[in-house]
């Protein structure tokens, strides 16, 4: 099974989480299930990780927020955006997470 966690779920399933997304996360991984992300996903998360008030609640260094991002990416299948595909999503924003294709 392919599985796609979204940006706010990796955020609370981070490395000093000891909660049920980290649980989910962690036997996503573990299993023979496919964890889906894209770079984008990952940067996104990178820059979510760094704002002041994770950074603090989560007590996160560079280093550990660069580790973790590593780590999805080492343990996950990347898929590339489709540029040329849109989606109808409520939030602008977030309009190039949503589509994507695998290399």
């Amino acid at each position: 099974m392919k599985i796609v966690l979204d940006t706010t779920i990796l955020v609370r399933a981070n490395e000093r989480s000891h909660g049920l997304t980290r649980e989910l996360l962690l036997n996503v991984v573990e299993s023979k299930h496919t964890q889906l992300l894209s770079n984008e996903m990952l940067h996104e998360l990178a820059r979510v990780l760094r704002y002041p008030r994770l950074q603090a609640f989560y007590d996160l260094t560079e280093n550990l927020v660069f580790d973790y991002v590593n780590f999805l990416h080492q343990a996950s299948e990347l898929v590339e955006l489709n540029p040329l595909v849109a989606s109808p999503i409520r939030d602008v924003k977030h309009y190039r997470y949503a589509d994507g294709h695998h290399r």
